[in-house]
């Protein structure tokens, strides 16, 4: 049984991270060409926009499908239910983000504002399945599924957005890339996945659920809320050039440490909640958090120390404002990762959704205060609460989830020192570097090639654990 729980685990990271990676490598070499064909002000646009109809889906996608997975015995009644409770939201949010529309346009003044929110607002309809979807895939542990389908919708998304970007649609193009890619992602994984929503509904039944989903909603709408507030911020107060920069700051490290964390997480939760005890949820959490760490630590590391260059190159001089933003986010997603594998993935799977909504709670008015101190300087101020919210944020939750595994966070730290370490030395080499006088292309490859070789070495000299479980998992793929 527990070698089968460890196949299941590592082939579903091998195949979630070939999805993501996949999936953000097509999306990242699209960000590209749409920089060029876009100005920031189309990208602030589009981010403001984005803010609302996060929002409105946090309700749609971000309760009751996690309580389908945390339950062991959901079946198609408990799906089709909760599929139906789903979509009756999404009706009702959309209703509302098209009614006030207008007054968020008049707000941000922007009259584009309008039409742009009304079409993009659609997106709550497929998402709604799409959730339920997720859900039965994860709890089966297939995540072979999402592969196909997160790639079939991304590349015809990129067709569809620089089409359009060509052609002079602005800030249409970014919406519509979005929708096509909500779109075929669901419609791939309708065609592939065996659950399909029956004509049953029954609340009753599902009391036990929709009561642990209106906790993990509680949850993520604070938590949600106060990710973006930032944006909010600095989308009213600034311009939507600044909320642009700020954006692209944020996505080149969330390219790299929200996707692989995210892959790591959606394939140890069902795992942890299908745990026999707090030992084995212990040591799922102890195992995940030591892997993201030594590969999330030391991208982010370096991504801070060589970003000046990289963002010329990638984005033109244009987009040279995104550098500040960059490291900032880079800093706050080391911090981050401490709570990507344990802190309230624990708390969730050991069924206390409850107790992740009072932590939120208790959170959020912290981070605000703390924001609210950092708009005194201007909008890297902002930006800086950032990092600092991130780290009481993992103090909080880390202890709240030691109470379940006795994982405490001085063991963590440890745990995940030796990356950091590591990561710290590479980093402050590869930025030596940039003191040379050499070309942008030049200094960029020399930077990355550094750094890799230099973390690989010290991997090996010090026998990391991780970097030898990786390299024979590796071997062992290139063998079959």
């Amino acid at each position: 049984m527990e070698n089968n729980l460890k196949h299941q685990i590592v082939s579903g990271v091998v195949w979630r991270f070939a999805e993501k990676f996949s999936a953000q490598a097509v999306a990242f070499i699209v960000s590209l060409v749409l920089a060029r064909l876009l100005s920031p002000h189309d990208y602030g646009t589009v981010a403001i926009v984005s803010i609302f109809v996060i929002f409105a889906s946090v309700f749609v996608t971000n309760g009751l499908n996690v309580a389908l997975i945390q339950d062991k015995k959901a079946g198609q009644e408990e799906f089709s239910t909760i599929f139906y409770c789903n979509l009756i939201t999404a009706i009702f949010f959309y209703v509302i983000l098209y009614f006030s529309a207008p007054y968020i346009a008049k707000v941000y003044q922007l009259p584009d504002l309008t039409s742009i929110i009304r079409v993009y607002g659609t997106v709550l309809f497929p998402s709604c399945l799409r959730s339920i979807q997720e859900a039965f895939v994860s709890k089966q542990m297939i995540f072979k599924k999402f592969f196909f389908s997160t790639i079939g919708g991304t590349l015809v998304s990129a067709v569809v957005g620089i089409t359009m970007a060509i052609y002079g649609f602005g800030c249409w193009a970014l919406v519509a890339q979005s929708l096509t890619n909500t779109v075929i992602d669901t419609t791939i994984l309708f065609l592939m996945v065996r659950w399909k929503p029956s004509l049953y509904f029954n609340p009753k039944k599902c009391v036990h659920l929709i009561k642990y989903g209106l906790s993990t909603l509680g949850a993520n709408l604070i938590g949600t809320f106060f990710n973006h507030i930032q944006a909010l911020v600095i989308g009213k107060k600034y311009t939507p050039s600044d909320l642009a920069f700020y954006n692209k700051g944020a996505n080149l490290p969330l390219l790299i440490s929200s996707n692989i964390s995210g892959t790591v997480v959606s394939v140890f939760f069902p795992a942890m909640s299908n745990a026999k005890d707090k030992d084995e949820i212990k040591k799922i959490a102890k195992q995940g958090t030591c892997h993201l760490a030594y590969i999330v630590i030391p991208m982010m590391i370096g991504l801070a120390a060589v970003a000046e260059p990289l963002v010329t190159i990638i984005f033109t001089y244009k987009w040279l404002p995104v550098v500040p933003f960059l490291r900032l986010v880079c800093i706050a997603e080391i911090i981050g990762i401490l709570d990507s594998a344990n802190g309230l993935q624990v708390v969730r799977a050991c069924g206390r959704a409850d107790l992740v909504f009072k932590l939120e709670f208790f959170k959020k008015p912290v981070c605000l205060i703390i924001l609210l101190i950092s708009m005194q300087y201007g909008v890297i101020g902002v930006a800086s609460s950032l990092p600092i919210g991130a780290l009481f944020s993992m103090t909080v939750n880390s202890y709240a989830a030691s109470k379940f595994t006795d994982y405490k966070i001085t063991e963590e730290l440890l745990d995940v020192l030796p990356a950091f370490t590591m990561s710290a030395i590479m980093g402050i080499a590869v930025f030596s570097l940039s003191f040379l006088s050499l070309n942008v292309w030049i200094m960029l490859l020399l930077q990355v090639s550094v750094g890799i070789m230099l973390y690989i070495l010290m991997s090996y000299m010090l026998k990391i654990k991780e970097f030898t479980n990786l390299c024979s998992m590796i071997a062992k793929r290139l063998k079959k």
